[in-house]
């Protein structure tokens, strides 16, 4: 098998440069193309993990106090979402006109 290879690339010296230039970019991207598939998997498993770490992260539940539902914390949000009646942040922030 080596004496093959070394027999190959003693033909391949004899030829022409522009033979050899062939041969050259030939070998340069099929080994670009292994590069490039490794270097995908690689990200694709550097995504995973960076995703999977992000959905292991979880939030401070909050305790409901005794007697309260989750249809009552959904009412008390949507309060929150209306604006009150009276002066609107503008009006506190602006100073009165005497």
């Amino acid at each position: 098998m080596i004496e093959r290879i070394e027999q190959k690339i003693l033909e391949i010296r004899e030829q022409p440069e522009a033979v050899r230039m062939r041969y050259l970019f030939l070998c340069l991207g099929v080994t670009m193309f292994f590069v490039v598939i490794i270097w995908l998997f690689s990200l694709k498993e550097s995504v995973n993990t960076i995703s999977r770490q992000e959905l292991n992260i979880s939030l401070p539940a909050m305790p409901l106090e005794k007697g309260q539902s989750l249809e009552s914390l959904v009412e008390n949000n949507e309060s929150l979402k209306t604006k009150p009646e009276g002066k609107g942040v503008e009006a506190i922030l602006q100073p009165e006109a005497q």
